[in-house]
């Protein structure tokens, strides 16, 4: 029980992490001990049917609770108190950062041949950024949401949490669809809930919003095979610069989501506030990876 408990709290986490702007769910997996048995799992299921479902089973019922069960949460959060939330977000990534060097470093210690693929990463991820804001320039204003990018967004998610310090976020926001994949998530919930309470329900909407999620779920089904079995062999043949390009992949991705601009426009107790969200978020993610990451756990 206690093993198929840290799976569940390991999987909640994963799902926030799939909504959370910044917030990757493949390196918090990472932190917690569960990705690589994640990836074996995954990839020998249909040699290891029965012991393969009930690994993911409990990650799979906790990321699901984690995404439906806080999306409202994380929408209001962004939207009403936009700079403390996302200040809680960075200490929630910043504080698995230890735990993922640890791990890179887990194969033959540090190489400083490493750092060369951190900077590839990072240049990556800037290279991208530099790409966004040329088209914010030309008057870009993303991908509109209809059946093809919904399956897109599937496939988004499924590479967030493939590959760790990827944020799906980062990129649904870079692509526009962000807000309307969270928005049809809430839209799904907030009909299921007049549906049983007799509210004002909308079957068109509860018709689009369910579609275009199954539709996300197609596009995350047809990516996951492939690049799991990708992945696990990229990390098992190039362990420590497969880890160090994600590094600087994550740590460009931080700096360039947290919200700079909003520091000059918030006053001393929302700075203080503020910085108090974020040491918790680091604090938050080091006991989770304490009490998830045990030796020998699965």
């Amino acid at each position: 029980m206690k093993s198929v408990l840290k799976r569940f709290v390991a999987g909640l986490m994963i799902g926030i992490g799939g909504i959370v702007p910044g917030v990757s769910g493949g390196i918090l997996a990472v932190s917690m001990g569960l990705y690589k048995p994640m990836l074996d799992a995954v990839s020998n299921i249909l040699k290891q049917f029965k012991k393969s479902v009930a690994f993911l089973l409990p990650v799979a019922i906790g990321g699901v609770i984690g995404i439906c069960g806080l999306s409202f949460v994380v929408e209001w959060g962004l939207s009403t108190y936009n700079f403390i939330t996302m200040c809680l977000f960075f200490g929630l990534v910043a504080g698995g950062i230890p735990s993922f060097i640890k791990e890179a470093n887990s194969h033959g210690g540090f190489k400083p041949r490493y750092l060369i693929a951190a900077f590839l990463g990072a240049l990556l991820i800037g290279g991208l950024a530099f790409l966004e804001g040329m088209l914010a320039d030309k008057g870009g204003s993303g991908l509109p949401f209809n059946a093809f990018t919904a399956m897109l967004c599937g496939a988004v998610l499924v590479i967030g949490v493939v590959i760790p310090g990827v944020s799906t976020s980062f990129i649904l926001m870079f692509l526009g669809l962000y807000e309307p994949l969270l928005g049809t998530l809430t839209t799904l919930l907030t009909q299921l809930a007049y549906l049983v309470s007799g509210g004002p329900f909308s079957g068109a909407e509860l018709w689009f919003a369910a579609s275009h999620l199954l539709l996300a779920g197609v596009g995350a089904v047809i990516v996951a095979l492939p690049l799991i079995l990708f992945v696990k062999k990229m990390i098992e043949k190039y362990h420590g610069p497969s880890h160090y390009a994600i590094l600087g992949f994550l740590v460009v991705s931080m700096l360039i989501v947290f919200p700079f601009e909003g520091i000059a426009a918030i006053d001393w107790l929302t700075g203080v506030i503020a910085l108090a969200f974020m040491a918790a978020g680091f604090l938050c993610a080091m006991f989770i990876d304490r009490f998830i990451s045990e030796k020998g756990e699965g």
